[in-house]
């Protein structure tokens, strides 16, 4: 993930200049690939106060750890220290799907602090959702304006074929 260590550093220097309540929250890629189930590390290195989780295989991952609140050591390979950081709260981005009350509580009990609603909802669909969590509703975000992503790779098939960049 280059330039997060930067950019994390930037907000921390921000923070410490004002009096406002800022966090430093890390998105996760939504697609990780092979060679890279490691990338856990770098968004912990950060020490954020949050990681918004956007695959279930990094989720996995966290929670095998012990999930939020749990300190854990991390061994830096290249200057071969260790660190100890904690797991910070855990955040489930919309494109874990939260799409239907199961898959919401399932993620909520697998340690998301909070959910986002899938894009692929209706007002309707989002309250019906709302509802059915019942005491865990306020668990739930919903993104009421955003431009809505069209792929969730890296290697878009229109531009390859459809033009010369």
């Amino acid at each position: 993930i280059d330039g997060i260590n930067a950019a994390v550093s930037r907000i921390r220097e921000v923070k410490s200049h004002s009096s406002s309540d800022l966090r430093v929250i890390v998105a996760s890629p939504r697609i990780i690939k092979p060679g890279e189930e490691g990338i856990w590390r770098t968004l912990l290195k950060t020490r954020p106060d949050g990681i918004l989780v956007r695959s279930t295989g990094l989720l996995y991952r966290l929670t095998q750890l012990g999930g939020a609140g749990e300190k854990i050591t991390i061994h830096n390979s290249e200057d071969n220290e260790t660190m100890e950081v904690t797991i910070p709260e855990l955040i489930g981005d919309f494109s874990l799907n939260a799409a239907n009350a199961i898959t919401a509580y399932e993620l909520l009990q697998s340690g998301l602090k909070r959910i986002t609603a899938s894009y692929d909802l209706s007002a309707n669909a989002i309250t019906e959702l709302a509802t059915l969590l019942g005491k865990r509703a306020s668990q739930l975000e919903v993104v009421v304006h955003q431009h809505m992503p069209i792929f969730h790779t890296e290697h878009c098939v229109f531009a390859r074929f459809l033009s010369n960049g």
